[in-house]
């Protein structure tokens, strides 16, 4: 810039100074929710009143802003860009007005008294109200972690290799049409628009990828249109500094526990699990214990013991939070379910009884999407049209199915054998193998967790 397009000089000493201010409110928050020792109190001193000096900045700046305006972007900026870096400016500045002002009113509904430099005392700006303090908390926290999040895309599955860019950075590969991968992407994800591109390349006639029933030119016969491509569902997610990343959960009816085995990403000292079992509503069963990254475990021994069943399904809620100092720095939902599988002689045992298991023979393809189910309500109802006709379970043949159809499995009590997409698989070709026991063991991790599922078929 030339120094007639340079910002005003107060202008770049309001950015600076906020800039300091707000790096080390930051690092102050994660020292407090770090600590419950004395130096608690020390930083607690230092956070408030910076945290209203900031405020009155921004306020400051908001005056500057309308005074002295900021030169204009280069022409050469494409719109889109230009669209971002102005929204992601407002969005800060508004982040640094609305924060202050609500751990204002958090401390004026606790009520904790808010000095200022001096021995200044501020005035409350809401009444004294316990569940209002709890509310305005929660969300001084989420407004906080906006500024210090970790922003991963997940992806549900992609046929076959994909390769991914996001606003033109290089994320990453991964080879596998039927399993999910994620690559953390916080520091490529910009305000407004972002660009993603997927680059997706599919094979089946090389005899290295499994393709279930998809076909080699038309449908026919036994096999059916092709998928390419993206065919599950691609989310945002945004946790916090150390996270739950995975867990494997083991039941075990005769004892009466639930035993979890978590991986945790992110630092771990300080850091705790809590895990919580629910029944009906009713705590059933809790445990907390330091993190370990990918040994985490605890043991949930249940106060009421009521075992999963086909077409009896009893599922425990179950609340996985991620603790540093009592502070939640994140919390994952699920559910378990607890049941047996045994063999004796040539009879298959469900929670120590033979279940005859008349199954029907599930492909999982749809007219209107092919792999793509049409809607959640869709693979319900598939479920549910099986049931009334007097099964009681399914073969999900030669395809691993989305995550929603076990899930619905596990609610409505159906049972389930789960297969690989191993047509298509050379065996006789090493490399093929080779991805093959790749994949089939990423399709285990995902969905091993589900009580519905009896039973594997790797090969078919």
């Amino acid at each position: 810039m030339t120094s007639a397009e340079r910002f005003p000089a107060a202008s770049r000493w309001l950015h600076w100074s906020m800039a300091v201010m707000i790096v080390t409110m930051l690092f102050i928050g994660i020292g407090m929710a770090a600590t419950v020792s004395q130096r608690y109190e020390i930083l607690v001193s230092i956070h408030r009143p910076l945290g209203i000096a900031i405020l009155l900045l921004a306020l400051v700046w908001l005056v500057n802003r309308l005074v002295n305006p900021p030169p204009p972007l280069p022409p050469s900026v494409p719109t889109l860009q230009r669209i971002a870096a102005v929204g992601s400016h407002y969005l800060l500045y508004a982040l640094m007005l609305i924060l202050p002002l609500v751990g204002w009113a958090m401390l004026s509904a606790a009520p904790y008294p808010i000095v200022f430099w001096g021995g200044l005392h501020l005035p409350p700006i809401v009444p004294q109200d316990p569940l209002t303090y709890a509310w305005l908390r929660r969300l001084h926290t989420a407004l906080a972690l906006l500024l210090f999040a970790t922003i991963l895309l997940h992806f549900g599955a992609v046929d076959y290799t994909a390769r991914v860019w996001l606003n033109g950075q290089f994320l990453g590969e991964h080879r596998g049409g039927y399993t999910p991968f994620v690559f953390e992407v916080t520091s490529g994800i910009r305000d407004g628009d972002n660009e993603l591109v997927v680059h997706a390349t599919d094979d089946l006639r090389s005899g290295l990828q499994p393709g279930g029933k998809q076909s080699y030119g038309k449908s026919e016969g036994c096999v059916y249109t092709r998928t390419t491509g993206i065919w599950q569902t691609v989310w945002l997610e945004a946790v916090g500094a150390t996270y739950l990343s995975e867990f494997t959960l083991t039941p075990d009816l005769d004892g009466g526990r639930i035993i979890l085995q978590g991986s945790l990403n992110g630092p771990a000292k300080g850091v705790t699990l809590r895990v919580r079992a629910c029944a009906d509503g009713h705590l059933a069963g809790e445990d907390t214990v330091p993190a370990a990254w990918r040994s985490t475990l605890a043991v949930l021994k249940l106060k009421r013991v009521v075992p999963w069943q086909a077409g009896k399904p009893f599922l425990y809620d179950l609340t996985m939070d991620t603790l540093r100092g009592g502070k939640v720095l994140d919390s994952v939902r699920s559910y378990c379910g607890l049941r047996k599988i045994t063999i004796e002689g040539n009879r298959f045992l469900i929670n120590d009884r033979p279940v005859f298991q008349r199954l029907i023979l599930d492909q999982g393809f749809y007219p209107d999407g092919i792999y793509t189910a049409p809607s959640d309500e869709a693979l319900r109802r598939d479920i549910e049209l099986s049931m009334t006709a007097g099964f009681n379970g399914a073969r999900l043949h030669q395809k691993v199915f989305e995550p929603r159809t076990l899930y619905w499995a596990d609610k409505l009590g159906y049972l389930v054998w789960g297969e690989f997409p191993s047509w298509g698989v050379n065996i006789a070709q090493e490399e093929a193998v080779r991805r093959f026991v790749d994949e089939w063991g990423e399709v285990v991790r995902r969905d091993r967790n589900h009580p519905a599922i009896i039973g594997w078929c790797p090969l078919n």
